[in-house]
């Protein structure tokens, strides 16, 4: 279950807040190693022919105005570009529950948080972005 506090500060399960069954705009069920192993599948080309893999991946939307260290959005996944050393990631979250998977290419490193509150783990996600993006393989 995932948990979020009501009205008078006390925790309660989100049962009643989610739909009962994932759909495609959410409620996926997974763990950390699964999606360590999806990265690594699509990386191999495993998931996806080269070719269709390089389109998944390729940046559609960019998010500020510098092309080389900005945050684009692809088909399905962000790209963060910082000193030619991206990383591709997800987030999502409902009532309850979030999560953030990222890849760094050059490094080979996954890391992934999944929570079952709405505790906010983005700066956690940012703050290993700036890190590893900082750092040569």
């Amino acid at each position: 279950y995932g948990y979020i506090r009501d009205d008078n500060g006390n925790w309660r399960a989100n049962i009643f807040s989610v739909p009962i069954i994932g759909g495609g705009d959410g409620g996926l069920f997974t763990c950390a190693a699964d999606l360590d192993k999806l990265w690594r599948a699509v990386f191999a080309n495993k998931v996806l022919p080269a070719e269709m893999t390089d389109q998944f991946l390729a940046p559609q939307v960019r998010m500020g105005k510098d092309e080389e260290n900005s945050t684009a959005y692809g088909l399905g996944v962000y790209v963060k570009n910082t000193n030619d050393n991206p990383v591709y990631y997800a987030v999502g979250g409902d009532f309850g529950i979030e999560f953030f998977t990222a890849y760094f290419p050059k490094q080979r490193i996954v890391a992934s948080a999944l929570g079952n509150t709405e505790l906010n783990s983005y700066p956690l996600l940012e703050a290993i972005i700036t890190d590893l993006s900082s750092t040569q393989p």
